[in-house]
């Protein structure tokens, strides 16, 4: 295998990496929130819980425009800095939204399971 070869399976798994991980940065920005009520499913508005994470708008952000955006920086660096090159510049995109993200999840958690037992919800473990 050649470092093209290898550079060029690193962009797919970041792109992977991504698909999980520009939703869930999007929703964990959000903080922690009330679960939706939705009666169709039997959860009624008293049985929601405080959650955090990834929401159905945040999945669209984060497919619909972050993941496009991705793909252009990655073409565009790939003209200019060659497929290795482009890995890297990828990598270096992805490590800053995951610290974010891995920071917010574990301040949003104590967040939720403080203010579920504020309310003497069990809390999750």
């Amino acid at each position: 295998m050649t470092i093209t070869e290898i550079a060029g399976y690193l962009i797919l798994l970041e792109f992977i990496y991504a698909l999980y991980l520009f939703p869930k940065a999007l929703g964990e920005s959000k903080g922690a929130y009330r679960e939706p009520a939705d009666p169709f499913f039997g959860k009624m508005k008293e049985d929601c819980r405080w959650v955090h994470g990834m929401t159905f708008r945040s999945a669209a952000v984060g497919f619909i425009i972050l993941l496009p955006l991705l793909i252009i920086i990655q073409e565009v660096s790939q003209k200019y800095l060659g497929i290795p090159g482009s890995a890297l510049l990828i990598l270096i995109i992805l490590i800053p939204i995951t610290y974010y993200e891995r920071k917010k999840t574990k301040a949003n958690k104590i967040e939720a399971d403080r203010k579920n037992e504020a309310e003497g919800r069990p809390v999750k473990k």
